[in-house]
């Protein structure tokens, strides 16, 4: 089930989409799961499930970065349950995929300050859904005892079980965004340029002594390195230089885009300024075949379509028209090295769509492979 106007609407029927307001530029629900639910969903108590912008085809928010790509360690207190406890590994996959497909558009300052946030909004809420989870047997109910506690409901997935209350982001003092709980007739008053001052961040906390390095945290030749997302995750880590497409960190240099002239990642690259008048600018990035491991080919290849956003340039991030999947290789990428081993291409597709291509502008993931093979 997708959000919908108060009421469950099952994926394929038309959902009331979101509107942020003139001068809002970030919108969302904060999702709180009841426990009524089945599967995943049916818990002893209710839990968060997480802060989603509205971004296309959801709703009109933007969708903005992050201002840092460093990751968070361990799981955030709000999450942190007997569930949780029970399995480890379902529950990182879990925190993964919410920053990955939501936190990542919600402009936070880093992926810490997001879930820190989510634990922040949900607190009082989920004490009015635990207060009232035993004697309320249903979602209408316990949604009825957050209305009258003055909280606004956007929709009720009366499936899952899941009550989703709206929300919207201001400009907080260090540039990140923070996220408030408010109707959606108040999104201008509450979070537009005329609303109320966010409150100024607390004072960073000294930083722990560093530790010594072990071999997992290092990058050796020919050993796969700590694992990552971005190649900001390897910054810090003995040896190593990038994040390769493996999804662990690399200590082999990547010729990156600079003033028409080769720069090696780890040495500083010249940001890419798209202009007044451009909400898109990036790289189309080939490999030649001649580098090594998986960028060692027999013959040149495209590697992909990667929008400049900050901190490598000025790019807006700007969500497809359409979350619909792909499905197949693309023609430009389907080759012998793709067929040899089609479960590591489907990943590095994943990968590329899920970093760069979301990020891109296009009606759909199909429709921005599409013009990576055209244009290359």
């Amino acid at each position: 089930a997708v959000h919908a106007a108060n009421k469950t609407t099952s994926v394929g029927k038309q959902a009331t989409k979101m509107v942020c307001g003139n001068d809002v530029r970030l919108c969302g629900v904060l999702t709180l799961e009841s426990g009524l639910g089945s599967g995943y969903y049916k818990h002893k108590s209710p839990s968060v499930h997480g802060l989603w912008p509205q971004v296309p085809p959801y709703g009109d928010s933007d969708c903005l970065s992050p201002l840092s790509s460093s990751d968070m360690s361990g799981v955030p207190s709000c999450y942190d349950n007997d569930e949780s406890k029970a399995d480890p590994s379902h529950e990182m996959e879990f925190l993964d995929h919410e920053w990955s497909k939501h936190g990542k558009c919600a402009g936070a300052a880093s992926e810490k300050s997001y879930f820190d946030q989510i634990c922040s909004l949900s607190q009082d809420p989920l004490q009015i859904l635990i207060k009232h989870h035993a004697s309320s047997s249903t979602i209408d109910a316990l949604a009825a005892d957050l209305r009258q506690s003055g909280y606004a409901i956007h929709e009720i997935d009366e499936e899952e079980g899941q009550v989703m209350l709206s929300a919207c982001a201001v400009k907080g003092g260090d540039g990140s965004s923070v996220w408030k709980l408010a109707a959606e007739t108040d999104f201008n008053k509450v979070c537009g340029s005329a609303g109320p001052s966010p409150e100024p961040p607390a004072p960073p906390a000294p930083p722990a002594p560093p530790a010594p390095p072990s071999p997992e945290d290092t990058c050796t030749p020919g050993q796969h390195g700590p694992p990552c997302s971005h190649d900001s995750d390897c910054s810090g880590h003995e040896g190593c230089l990038r994040c390769a497409h493996s999804g662990f960190c690399t200590n082999q240099p990547l010729a990156v885009h600079a003033a028409n002239k080769t720069t090696s990642v780890g040495k500083q690259a010249t940001k890419m300024v798209c202009g007044n008048d451009v909400r898109l600018c990036g790289v189309l990035t080939l490999e030649s075949g001649l580098g090594s491991g998986y960028y060692k080919h027999k013959s040149p290849s495209v590697h992909g379509l990667w929008p400049q956003v900050p901190p490598y340039g000025d790019s807006d991030c700007l969500s497809p028209l359409s979350s619909s999947d792909m499905s197949g290789v693309p023609s430009c990428y389907d080759n012998d090295e793709s067929k040899a081993d089609p479960s590591h291409e489907m990943e590095f597709l994943d990968h590329e769509w899920s970093k760069h291509g979301k990020c891109a502008g296009a009606a759909s993931e199909k429709s921005y492979f599409d013009q990576i093979c055209s244009l290359s």
